[in-house]
């Protein structure tokens, strides 16, 4: 009797050693799928994503930028929908005046009742002079700067317009508008004013270069223009 549960003890435990490792293969073998099927399912996720990109990629509609002359005879880049609401805003007319050969740009102009009739014939050149324009510097005048300061300021604010680069100073008054030295900082800056606003007591106004004397008006029609604007 005691034989037979000795040879039982025996025969058990290789029977479970060999179970254990059976089961052991068997865990490996699940694992070993199911890090395979993982794999296909990730590989499978990145191909469908990277092919709803594409699509999306090819639903985006190109956006055609313009080029668009302003009525004190600077230039802008936009695009014709801004255009048309810019337009709406301030009465004026849109009208397509060319399509430049130099930018590949359709060009329109703003005009009011007065200028409906004006014709322009320097469109090539007007444009290839906006081309050369480099980036904005933007400067900030404080409405308590000092004289000698301020004329420091429009020296280095004159300096880059030679240079070509547009200028957008921005004039804090927030005690109200100080009408002198607005007058003074658009008389002394040597630049077209291509864009004037007042914004939350502060004055934006942008500079460009005076690239040609035939691109250069005269500092009360500009006035005018902005006047105008301003109060639309």
């Amino acid at each position: 009797m005691l034989r037979s549960s000795e040879m039982f003890k025996f025969l058990f435990k290789p029977s479970k050693l060999l179970l254990t490792k059976t089961d052991r293969n068997i865990n490996q073998c699940v694992q070993k799928i199911f890090l395979w099927n993982q794999t296909i399912n990730l590989n499978k996720n990145c191909v469908d994503s990277g092919e709803e990109e594409k699509v999306l990629r090819k639903k985006t509609p190109r956006i055609c930028k313009i080029t668009l002359i302003h009525p004190n005879k600077t230039l802008s880049v936009t695009t014709l929908e801004e255009a048309e609401k810019l337009a709406n805003r301030r009465n004026f007319q849109l009208v397509f005046v060319a399509e430049s050969s130099k930018s590949g740009r359709k060009v329109y102009q703003l005009k009011d009742s007065l200028m409906l009739d004006e014709p322009i014939n320097d469109v090539e050149e007007m444009v290839e002079n906006e081309q050369k324009l480099k980036a904005t510097k933007l400067f900030t005048i404080k409405h308590s700067i000092m004289d000698h300061d301020l004329d420091i300021k429009i020296k280095n604010i004159n300096k880059i317009l030679k240079k070509n680069f547009k200028a957008k100073v921005f004039f804090n008054h927030p005690n109200g508008p100080q009408e002198e030295t607005l007058n003074y900082i658009k008389k002394k800056i040597e630049g077209i004013i291509s864009e004037m606003r007042e914004k939350k007591g502060t004055t934006i106004l942008i500079f460009l270069p005076a690239l040609n004397n035939k691109n250069m008006s005269s500092d009360n029609s500009n006035n005018n223009v902005f006047q105008k604007q301003k109060h639309q």
